[in-house]
């Protein structure tokens, strides 16, 4: 597979003759066209071009994907996913898609074949390394001199781990494409997000499975990468080869799945980082990762922050504040459904109280003659009656976990009519379309996040002295202003 790049746009093409299996089992010859922006994760164009080439006719329907075999450089297996639309003419077809995978061959690879992983990611400012400026947990501040670690002769550590015989890296590589200013010549270096791994193959896993693992876990860091910067980061690539491949292609195996993200990450490029770099190398992200993947509230944690980062987007500050109240019920649902508590009552005196509450209410809707709708309606209700609400749910929670929550609203409103405050202000903006004040909105956004993060990082048994002395700065600003002005 031979992959060029256009100076002007960076532009990444595949062009193969292959065919195509159709929907009735058969082959049809086409010729294939693949092409993406090398650094733009929004653009995937997949093109079919034969003579009366039907869309119909190629796309499985039970999955929405089209199955290639092409010839270059030898022949290899593309798979066409997430297909979700197409323009066609009677010779053309191109398809919308979510990705495609190239060379993902179920065949096992040799024992003992290096075999080497590329991720690339959206974002991931945390990756960046260390800062000049080190704020401490206890309030010191010491000056990290890069110029230091250079007289020593020493790299800057990046954050890496080992498991299985797996090594990780996930740090900013950089890229170079030559390019030109006015009439002058010019290099661009290209900063990558990225991690990438070195393993030796067991004999019995193919470039399929390692794909299929990769993504698996490349959801995982990403989302703790996400956490960890306050941005939302997600893969887009993700390259499989041996390290002969480059030298006989032919002979060695290469895959490559390519996504395609709706949207760039628009999080603010400003700001400070929950956990910093410097916590998260010598084995500190790998202590992360691994609470994360035992925790028995893994789904929860997912849903938390995947909502509470997507708080962050730069969206409307509405749907700003609706996703993080999600991030907080996401987890607190989840950790009182398992703690047991989410009732106020236990399941036996609870049927016996709601069947003499509904025989109460048709009782009285017959008495009263009342709509059969009513009734249903109130019925329906009355089991709702039983569950905590979510301000006595996070509290119960708060307190078991020992989440620090002092500090998120001015001592003259406390906690718990704060947390009130900011729960009726969502239900008011989205079940009235209307809000008493603005402002508040505004103020309680900071403080839910602040709870939410810490919160999350309580489950994962991450300890209070490493996260980032500033992480709060935003509410201890909102507090003085709000008290400043009452």
């Amino acid at each position: 597979m031979t992959l060029r790049s256009e100076d002007s746009r960076f532009t990444s093409k595949y062009h193969s003759s292959a065919r195509v299996r159709r929907c009735d089992g058969d082959w049809q010859e086409i010729w294939l066209r693949i092409e993406y922006e090398k650094y733009d994760p929004t653009h995937l164009t997949c093109v079919l071009s034969a003579h009366q080439l039907k869309p119909e006719d190629i796309i499985q329907p039970e999955t929405s994907e089209c199955h290639i075999v092409a010839r270059n450089p030898v022949e290899h297996p593309i798979t066409i996913w997430g297909i979700n639309g197409w323009r066609s003419d009677r010779s053309e077809v191109e398809l919308n898609v979510f990705g495609a995978d190239i060379g993902c061959t179920d065949d096992p690879l040799p024992a003992g074949e290096e075999v080497s992983v590329i991720v690339q990611l959206s974002a991931g400012k945390v990756l960046e390394g260390m800062r000049g400026l080190v704020l401490n947990y206890d309030g010191t501040i010491t000056h990290y001199e890069r110029a230091e670690a250079n007289k020593a002769d020493k790299e800057e550590k990046v954050i890496a781990w080992e498991e299985d015989g797996v090594k990780t890296e996930a740090r900013i590589f950089y890229q170079y494409e030559d390019t030109s200013v006015a009439a002058n010549p010019a290099l661009l270096r290209i900063a990558c997000p990225s991690f990438r791994r070195w393993f030796k193959a067991d004999g019995t896993t193919s470039l399929s499975q390692i794909m299929d693992k990769t993504e698996e876990d490349a959801g995982d860091i990403a989302r703790l990468l996400a956490l960890c910067s306050r941005e939302r980061v997600r893969w887009y690539e993700i390259e499989v080869e041996t390290v002969n491949f480059k030298e006989s292609p032919r002979l060695y195996p290469r895959a490559k799945r390519r996504g395609s993200l709706s949207h760039k990450s628009e999080s603010s490029k400003w700001g400070d980082p929950l956990i910093d770099h410097r916590d998260l190398i010598d084995g500190g992200f790998k202590r992360l990762l691994d609470a994360y993947r035992a925790s028995k509230y893994r789904k929860a944690l997912q849903r938390s922050i995947s909502f509470e980062v997507s708080s962050r987007n730069n969206r409307g500050l509405d749907t700003s504040y609706a996703f993080c109240l999600m991030a907080l019920e996401a987890l607190v649902n989840d950790l009182t459904e398992q703690a047991g508590s989410a009732t106020t009552l236990d399941a036996q005196k609870w049927r016996k109280l709601q069947a003499e509450l509904e025989s109460v209410v048709m009782t009285y809707g017959d008495q009263n003659a009342l709509d059969r709708a009513v009734i249903d309606t109130i019925l329906k209700r009355i089991s709702e009656l039983t569950r905590i609400s979510l301000v006595d749910a996070v509290k119960q929670q708060v307190d078991t976990w020992g989440v620090k929550i002092d500090d998120l609203w001015p001592s003259s409103v406390g906690f718990l009519a704060g947390l009130r405050q900011s729960i009726k202000l969502r239900n008011d903006l989205f079940h009235r379309a209307s809000t008493a004040d603005p402002d508040l909105l505004y103020e309680n956004l900071f403080r839910l996040r602040v709870l939410v993060e810490r919160f999350i990082l309580k489950v994962l048994a991450w300890p209070d002295e490493k996260i980032w002395v500033w992480h709060a700065q935003e509410v201890k600003r909102v507090n003085k202003a709000s008290e400043s002005k009452s």
